[in-house]
């Protein structure tokens, strides 16, 4: 993918302001067209067209997120991050210290200082903890731990009726170490299983 390589272009050790690092595609902050060095902060809304990528920092966090997401940073009334709400599509988040919670239409991930990538359908979610600790709440199911050194990977399947269902992945898709390591790098962070 294009940003991927673009990102693999960025410097390690150079923490960046709230701001659009790298995009591809039209991107659009809060219904408005970004470019590079927009501004993104707590409470702000990222939609990424179809075909289309962006890298960007918020706080101690970094993400990347495909074509055809939307993501919502909701924050508190200081503009702390809160949570984050994806609505639609993919997002890796690399995150620095303090918890967060992503929610999707059928899951809750309780986050602190991890990798995870997500990726939303009509009918299924692939999510996987690449590295770190999280805490999986699938509606009408018991939470359950993920924690992982290298990838720990399950897809949530969703039918339109009946119960939500999670079957464990042999290994991870969809996202490759290389982009784990330049979102990282965003923050001046390596990935631990570098280390």
């Amino acid at each position: 993918m294009g940003a991927a390589a673009g990102l693999g272009l960025m410097l390690p050790g150079v923490a960046h302001a709230n701001s659009i690092q790298q995009l591809s595609g039209p991107v659009f902050v809060n219904r408005r067209f970004a470019s590079v060095g927009t501004a993104v902060n707590p409470g702000d809304v990222v939609t990424v067209a179809h075909g289309g990528s962006v890298a960007f920092t918020v706080d101690q966090d970094a993400y990347l997120l495909r074509g055809g997401t939307t993501l919502k940073i909701e924050s508190d009334e200081n503009s702390v991050i809160k949570g984050l709400r994806l609505l639609t599509g993919a997002l890796l988040g690399v995150f620095g210290q303090g918890e967060k919670r992503i929610y999707t239409r059928t899951a809750t991930i309780g986050i602190r200082g991890t990798g995870l990538y997500l990726d939303t359908a009509t009918d299924k979610t692939y999510f996987c903890t690449c590295y770190g600790e999280t805490e999986l709440r699938v509606q009408g199911m018991n939470s359950r731990v993920m924690t992982a050194t290298h990838h720990n990977a399950v897809m949530i399947h969703t039918p339109p009726s009946g119960k939500n269902k999670i079957q464990g992945m042999a290994g991870f898709e969809y996202h490759t170490d290389d982009e784990l390591r330049a979102t990282e790098s965003l923050q001046g962070r390596k990935v631990p299983f570098d280390n």
